[in-house]
């Protein structure tokens, strides 16, 4: 059985990765990373893992890894209402006699799992969509 996963930012991580390039353009000299930003970052741990959101804020995996384990209530300005517009995923042929699974996670912490066998993959789109905005 072959298992798809669909790899990209939350919008939550682009937020977090925004506030994270302010304040690297922002600030005067170089000095610790703000308590409120760890926090955020920590906090993404939840829905990628390290390594991912270490790459995508420019961090030290390991230094968030310690973060993490001591966050308490992170702060993330997101924004919840705002439609995702474009979503990529991996082609799935109808051509393939096997199956497939999909996860999907949502920044809310709602999960999808689908599980294709033989079946159309027409309506995929769509309802992965749906379940994203």
């Amino acid at each position: 059985m072959k298992t798809v996963q669909l790899n990209f930012p939350s919008p939550a991580a682009l937020e977090v990765q925004a506030q994270f390039e302010h304040w690297r353009s922002t600030r005067t000299k170089r000095g610790k990373i703000p308590n409120e930003l760890w926090s955020a970052a920590a906090k993404l741990t939840e829905l990628h893992s390290i390594n991912l959101v270490a790459k995508l804020l420019r961090l030290n995996a390991s230094d968030l890894s310690k973060k993490r384990s001591s966050a308490s209530s992170p702060i993330i300005k997101t924004n919840v209402g705002s439609p995702v517009s474009f979503i990529e995923f991996p082609k799935i042929s109808n051509d393939n006699a096997g199956s497939c699974e999909i996860d999907l996670k949502r920044p809310d912490g709602s999960e999808m799992h689908i599980r294709l066998s033989g079946s159309s993959t027409t309506d995929l789109p769509v309802l992965i969509q749906a379940f994203v905005n």
